[in-house]
């Protein structure tokens, strides 16, 4: 199967909807939208935080289905995030079936594990972690494209697993770990630390240590070539 980026043409191959095209798609949005509000009360896919209520992933990949959509988290995108105990972000695409070929119509990054993220910081087993930023990454790329639909429903158009458990907001400023520091320090002593977040500190690590592994390529490959002159000499 092959993705690629295309604008997606309405029936008379127009990439624009004309008003009644648009009035049209609006009433099936609006039929979609109560089919899809049954299938939450019945399979209880929603969740109520605060003053707003959020569903689920499976209800996302349901209203995804019924556009005749489906979502993939992006091969190769699952990947530790350095400086914390255990954390993942996922990248995940949502892929439209045209009857010929499928595209890409939206996307998103998610993470599992980082600054703010309630029991995922410290008490999941690694492997649930690892899952749950894959999860976020499908629900919130399918809101980025359907979070209007689900709205008409009667939803808020934030996924469930991506609100924090007490309906709060996610903490964005919490200071590096004395471990990121210390990380931070051994990987270049000279680096600027003064300000920084987890997060920031967190990207900063992750940039040094591939700087790091892109050093020791090149010493290989320098060695590689000066064994071969010398062979040759």
């Amino acid at each position: 199967m092959t993705t690629e980026l295309v604008p997606v043409e309405s029936s008379q191959g127009q990439i624009s909807l004309s008003p009644a095209e648009f009035q049209a798609e609006l009433e099936q949005a609006r039929a979609k939208a109560q089919s899809l509000k049954a299938l939450i009360a019945e399979h209880s896919w929603s969740v109520k935080i605060g003053d707003s209520e959020h569903i689920r992933i499976e209800a996302w990949i349901t209203l995804a289905k019924g556009f005749n959509c489906t979502a993939q988290v992006v091969e190769g995108s699952v990947r530790v995030i350095p400086g914390y105990k255990q954390a993942f972000e996922a990248r995940a695409e949502v892929l439209y079936f045209t009857g010929e070929k499928t595209v890409v119509i939206g996307s998103a990054e998610a993470e599992c594990g980082t600054d703010g993220d309630g029991f995922w910081e410290e008490k999941q087993p690694r492997h649930s972690v690892r899952s749950m930023a894959q999860t976020r990454a499908l629900s919130k790329a399918i809101s980025s494209v359907f979070r209007w639909v689900v709205v008409l429903a009667g939803y808020s158009g934030t996924p469930f697993e991506d609100m924090p458990a007490d309906g709060g907001s996610l903490k964005t400023s919490e200071p590096p770990s004395d471990k990121q520091l210390w990380k931070i320090k051994k990987l270049d002593p000279e680096a600027k630390i003064d300000g920084l977040s987890k997060r920031e500190a967190s990207k900063l690590i992750e940039k040094l240590i591939a700087e790091q592994d892109e050093m020791a390529e090149l010493m290989v490959e320098d060695a590689a070539n000066e064994a071969r002159r010398e062979e040759q000499s």
